[in-house]
């Protein structure tokens, strides 16, 4: 009997040993499931943002490109058609002249009045505006020179002092004053009027003298 059991405790002792274990396959082959399901899920999640980040480029792309189009439209707009000629020469010479002025009127309100750099700042807006304007006509070709000359140079001569005074005005005037005929801006009408050839007063004396002598009362 001991012999009995010996060899059946035996026997199951190697059925145990023989016996495969399934649970182990089991989760290996889950796992190895589960990895691909996951790297695929990573491939997916990474094939959509390449997706998105080109889709987001073209619609940046194409956003760039209509912001393009509308600042160069805006731009076509507000420069209209392009001045040539007399035009051009118009509109170019007095916008220079507008700005001269300008910086000419805010330099000279500001003189003295204004912090020292702010002056100097004032004074070279001034200065370049004026060279701008009197070089404006160096820079033109020699057809609008000539259209420049005609319209802001070649002014009429004022005729009218020379034709009531029958005076050719091209002829070289010299004029003569005598002395009699200078009139002196600080006198008043009375000291004009009147003669100090007799007068041998000596001019001394207090302010109280002089005005007794005009009669000036306070």
């Amino acid at each position: 009997m001991a012999d009995e059991n010996n060899n059946n405790s035996k026997s199951d002792s190697d059925n145990k040993k023989k016996r495969p274990n399934n649970r182990r396959r089991y989760n290996n082959r889950n796992r190895k499931k589960n990895k691909s399901s996951n790297t695929g899920e990573i491939k997916a999640s990474d094939s959509n943002n390449t997706n998105q980040k080109k889709t987001d480029g073209n619609k940046n792309k194409r956003s760039n490109n209509n912001n393009k189009k509308r600042r160069f439209n805006n731009r076509r707009r507000k420069s209209g058609p392009k001045l040539t000629g007399e035009d051009y020469i118009a509109a170019k010479y007095l916008n220079l002249l507008e700005q001269h002025l300008n910086a000419r009127k805010k330099y000279f309100d500001n003189f003295k009045r204004v912090e020292k750099h702010i002056e100097e700042k004032l004074e070279k807006n001034f200065v370049e505006s004026q060279k701008a304007l009197l070089g404006f006509k160096d820079r033109l070709n020699e057809k609008d020179k000539k259209i420049y000359e005609e319209r802001y140079e070649n002014l009429k001569l004022d005729l009218t002092y020379s034709r009531n005074h029958k005076i050719s005005p091209t002829e070289h005037l010299e004029i003569q004053i005598k002395s009699e005929e200078i009139m002196d801006p600080h006198l008043l009408q009375t000291q004009i009027s009147s003669s100090f050839k007799e007068d041998t007063e000596e001019s001394v004396g207090s302010l109280d003298d002089y005005k007794a002598y005009k009669g000036i009362t306070d």
